[in-house]
């Protein structure tokens, strides 16, 4: 079915199966709501029993089914059919270097929004430039450097001394990466993720890092285990 790209399906996941269990669930159902908008539920469903042989109520219970199985494929398509947002924090002494990458598809693409400590900051153009991943597959990557950010040396404990916040409001819902790099073992990274297509990016103060224990095994303690014979 070729409306199947316009809800974010790839051509490899109808070429596996999905389009063979669209069609065993009436899916033609949902495909004429697409490609004839201005009928109404009865007249598809009437239009599906015509061609099918079947009675308007059976049309409507594989209109249902196809429905599930078609949010099924475009939920759990190809993740890496998704944007991605990566999130790149270094930090050394009082500052902060933080390096933003976006990678889409050939796809409508939107600004990614920054916020630095709670205000919205300037970027340059957000322009993609052609690559190819590992697996020849051509994306497009946007970069924002965020460089000599204030580190806060005075926050409380397990408190923010850094944060930026993306949002970043893709059609299509991005998966975002972090990979953070600290001098000081004082600090942890934190990422969290917001329903408005957003992710927040923390440095936390840690007080007092003698507080923390030595490791002990997982089975370290338990009765009938190597520790305790």
């Amino acid at each position: 079915m070729d409306f199947l790209p316009g809800f974010g399906v790839d051509e490899g996941l109808v070429a596996s199966g999905v389009l063979d269990a669209l069609e065993d669930h009436g899916a033609a159902v949902v495909w004429t709501a697409v490609e004839r908008p201005e009928a109404s539920l009865e007249q598809r469903l009437e239009a599906y029993a015509g061609v099918f042989h079947c009675n308007a109520r059976t049309a409507l219970q594989r209109s249902d089914r196809g429905i599930e199985v078609l949010a099924a494929a475009v939920r759990d398509g190809a993740e890496q059919q998704r944007p991605v947002g990566m999130v790149w924090l270094f930090q050394s002494g009082a500052v902060a270097t933080v390096v933003l990458d976006f990678l889409v598809d050939r796809q409508s693409v939107r600004p990614p929004v920054v916020v630095v400590d709670g205000q919205v900051v300037s970027t340059p153009a957000f322009v993609g430039h052609r690559e190819r991943d590992g697996a020849g597959r051509e994306r497009f990557r946007a970069r924002i450097v965020l460089d000599g950010l204030a580190v806060a040396v005075d926050a409380g404990a397990y408190q923010p001394c850094l944060s930026v916040r993306v949002v970043w409001d893709m059609p299509v819902w991005p998966l975002w990466q972090l990979t953070g790099w600290v001098v000081d073992p004082h600090y942890l990274v934190r990422l969290e993720t917001f329903r408005q297509r957003a992710v927040e990016v923390c440095l936390l103060w840690r007080q007092d890092t003698a507080t923390v224990g030595p490791a002990v095994g997982l089975h370290e303690g338990l009765e009938g285990s190597p520790a305790l014979s």
